[in-house]
């Protein structure tokens, strides 16, 4: 059976994304999940916009992995074999798409093709949730008491795995057009990959983007590098070019002779600007004014000397301010076959253990080397850089690091910060 999967943080975005793909695909059931209070699994299933079928049940531990092994593929294989070959399946909002993907493939390991991982969001949303500091459950996104992710880092999370992302828009509230401008353009920077289909759109099977696992699941890894393509609106600046000496003064021509008028030339044809090519391609994103301002960018450092646990320590703090979202691998010194992988979500940052560092290059990386990108709209480049460029070791440091950062490193793996 091939699936269509829509991952979302709200049920409201969800819907509007399933019922959109349900007019696409028309004979395709949906099958909608809701995890509520006291471990209770509701499951709707929709058909050429009719309900069929709906149910709720009581899991006995009432989590999300037990809903997808429970109930979500019992359901999926039930409907495989009364003949359906496809189906859109809507996640419980707050579950990942991958840790569905792995409950379906357990249950049944041969029986499900995923074409598509799509995430479901408002964009005029996106930015207010990515600095949300409350968990899932304190924001009133799942029933889950224990889950102590924040929106923001299962939105990037979904947004760097996902291959799709479906706009959608408040059924209470009307958009605000700037905020949407803003989210659009955040979201061109966390998925520069991703296809982005407008909302009011209406979709295709085609808009959709392709799942392709292993690439999702690289992407996804903590520190991994995604760089979104540099906006034509903002090229980067050039060397001024020395002065040229004063020509000499060429002598006068003599007057040439009047030549006799031209016909009136038909007007031209005045094309339309180009939008920017940090933008997805124009048939997965409304069309945005063409002088519309560059809000949000991502900018790039690499330090190629290891870094003074204590020094990046204290200014982790200060580049990382305002912006929505951080990521990297750091080398530190005394931990040579270490890379710490860094990953931060608006409030919350973390440096974890990213294993050794590898031989060939990958996103970007090279064997130990320090490489970090951060997205915001109001990042400093040269404050940020010579705020890193301190945190490099001296040659005096150099020469005597084994000596002392080797035995304790001072920035152990799984630190995290608030």
């Amino acid at each position: 059976m091939h699936l269509v999967v829509i991952t979302s943080l709200d049920a409201l975005s969800r819907n509007s994304a399933a019922s959109s793909l349900a007019e696409a695909l028309p004979g395709v059931p949906v099958v909608l999940h809701d995890l509520l209070d006291g471990g209770v699994v509701t499951r709707r299933v929709h058909q050429d916009e009719h309900l069929v079928e709906r149910q709720s049940q009581v899991l006995e531990h009432g989590c999300l992995s037990c809903m997808v092994r429970l109930d979500l593929a019992p359901t999926l294989l039930r409907l495989a074999a009364t003949g359906a070959t496809r189906a859109i399946v809507g996640l419980p909002p707050g579950t990942t798409a991958e840790a569905a993907i792995d409950g379906l493939n357990t249950v049944a390991p041969r029986a499900f093709v995923i074409d598509a991982v799509a995430l479901a969001a408002c964009p005029d949303d996106v930015e207010d949730q990515l600095w949300d500091h409350h968990t899932l459950f304190e924001s009133g996104y799942t029933a889950v008491p224990e889950d102590d992710r924040t929106p923001g880092e299962f939105l990037v999370g979904e947004f760097l795995f996902a291959d799709t992302v479906l706009a959608a828009t408040s059924n209470l509230l009307p958009p605000d057009p700037d905020l949407v401008v803003r989210g659009i353009q955040l979201i061109g920077e966390l998925a520069p990959h991703a296809r982005l289909v407008p909302a009011f759109a209406t979709v295709s099977i085609t808009d959709l983007g392709f799942h392709d696992d292993a690439a999702a699941r690289a992407r996804s890894l903590p520190g991994t590098i995604l760089v979104p393509p540099r906006s034509a609106s903002t090229p980067p600046a050039q060397p001024a070019q020395p002065a040229q000496p004063a020509q000499p003064a060429q002598p006068a021509q003599p007057a040439q002779p009047a030549q006799p008028a031209q016909p009136a030339q038909p007007a031209q044809k005045i094309q339309p600007a180009v939008p920017a090519p940090s933008v997805p391609a124009p048939e997965f994103m409304p069309r945005l004014p063409t002088q519309t301002p560059v809000l949000f960018r991502t900018f790039e450092h690499r330090i190629d000397r290891p870094l003074h646990p204590d020094r990046f320590r204290t200014a982790l703090g200060a580049i990382s301010q305002g912006c929505c979202f951080v990521r990297g691998s750091v080398w530190i010194a005394g931990m040579p076959d270490t890379r710490i992988a860094l990953h931060g979500v608006g409030p919350r940052i973390a440096l974890v253990n990213g294993g050794t560092w590898r031989d060939e290059a990958h996103q970007g990386q090279w064997c130990r080397g320090t490489h970090i990108a951060l997205t915001g709209d109001d990042i400093d480049d040269a404050d940020i850089t010579n705020l890193l460029d301190a945190c490099a070791l001296t040659d005096r440091e150099l020469r005597t690091m084994s000596k002392h950062h080797a035995t304790s490193p001072s920035t152990p793996s799984g630190t995290e910060y608030q």
